[in-house]
């Protein structure tokens, strides 16, 4: 699979996957040709680009033929003018789909062979129907291709497509209610005050969500529980949990990997000083953010887990903290304190492994010094 967003792939790129014969799987077609003029060709290929909308996205190549899914070589595609077949192929998806898609199309030229990249998004708009002529069905794709979605299929589809946001709201919810409460937690906590990172695939919720980290991929995981440099590790009902100290001691952080690809990292930020002050430091947690969550993002990106992701910053058991840069910095002036205990930042979405993580954080770190009376991040590393 490419992992690269289209903008990021090269000739080289598409080399490789038919050098190294990586066949075709739930986010990769290959298709000799484009379709041409009959209105069998043109329905076939709006399902495979519907089957990537509906299901988890994908990239289709067209000028690589295959044996059984397995590359045989470039064959590139024959066209005299280019731009009119671009255009061409752009109106028949905007035509036979409904609701309509976007799609990226990207032409390159490889061993001098055309190759056309079409790089098409999952949707949270869908399902999408193929609505070509008197042909009216909806596709869906797993490891072995496309298929015709059944009438389940396709109900879930569309309940999920108007659940999905407010679901992954609830999920996060239920568990800040569950570290607030020390209820039901993969690792047993230390009673203090405690950031929580929650990272959400819309995937996770969507068709064919459930388990879509498999057991290989949870026993070679390496996710660190936050600020940890030594830890363990234990499969359990949810997934795979890495915590600091022995399992059935208090931890001081962990990572939770869900089977349905969500990530939950907690650890513990507070700390009583000589006037019992709760103080918690900002910069500290500044650098847990941005961390840890590239690394989680990296998972994703090299696990096939599709964007968009949904992150969000939780500060539990804060009521009357303060936090600061550094320790040293309590001494000078009024203590702006937290006025409740549970501090929910607003989620960030984030759409794909490419994105500038730094950028996306700023706002959301911004509003956690609000949050203590701050107007911003102090560190200049995080502009306003």
């Amino acid at each position: 699979m490419i992992l690269k967003p289209i903008s990021e792939i090269n000739p080289s790129d598409i080399e490789a996957l038919a050098e190294n014969k990586v066949a075709e799987g739930p986010s990769l077609e290959y298709k000799s040709k484009l379709p041409g003029g009959s209105d069998s060709e043109k329905i076939r290929f709006l399902a495979e680009i519907s089957a990537f909308a509906n299901t988890r996205g994908g990239v289709l190549l067209a000028g690589i033929s295959d044996v059984e899914g397995v590359p045989d070589k470039i064959c590139g595609i024959e066209c005299n003018d280019l731009d009119s077949e671009l255009l061409r192929i752009e109106q028949i998806i905007r035509n036979g789909l409904s609701p309509s898609i976007k799609c990226t199309l990207k032409p390159f030229v490889v061993d001098e062979k055309k190759v056309l990249v079409i790089e098409v998004g999952k949707s949270w708009k869908g399902p999408h129907m193929v609505s070509f002529k008197d042909h009216s069905k909806f596709y869906g794709r797993n490891s072995a291709g496309k298929f015709p979605m059944d009438v389940y299929e396709i109900r879930d589809a569309f309940l999920s497509s108007e659940t999905i946001p407010e679901r992954v709201r609830r999920f996060r919810q239920d568990r800040v209610n569950k570290i607030h409460n020390r209820d039901e937690l993969p690792i047993e906590l230390a009673n203090e005050s405690m950031l929580a990172i929650h990272v959400v695939p819309m995937a996770a919720f969507g068709v064919g969500g459930g388990e879509i980290i498999s057991n290989e991929t949870m026993s070679r995981c390496l996710l660190p529980p936050l600020g940890a440099s030594g830890w363990n590790d234990r499969i359990n009902l949810d997934g795979v949990v890495s915590f600091t100290g022995r399992f059935g001691e208090s931890s001081r952080s962990y990572t939770q990997l869900f089977r349905n690809g969500a990530i939950e990292a907690v650890a513990s930020v507070g700390m009583k000083v000589e006037d019992g002050t709760n103080y918690i430091n900002g910069s500290g947690i500044e650098q847990y953010l941005v961390k840890g969550l590239g690394s989680y993002i990296n998972f994703y990106g090299g696990n096939d887990v599709p964007g968009p992701y949904y992150c969000f910053i939780t500060l539990i058991d804060v009521l009357g903290a303060t936090m600061a840069m550094e320790r040293s910095q309590l001494g000078f002036g009024d203590k702006p304190i937290s006025d409740r205990s549970i501090l929910l930042i607003p989620e960030a979405v984030i759409d794909s492994p490419s994105e500038n993580l730094t950028k996306i954080l700023t706002p959301k770190i911004n509003m956690m010094w609000n949050a203590f009376g701050i107007i911003k991040s102090p560190n200049l590393k995080y502009p306003s």
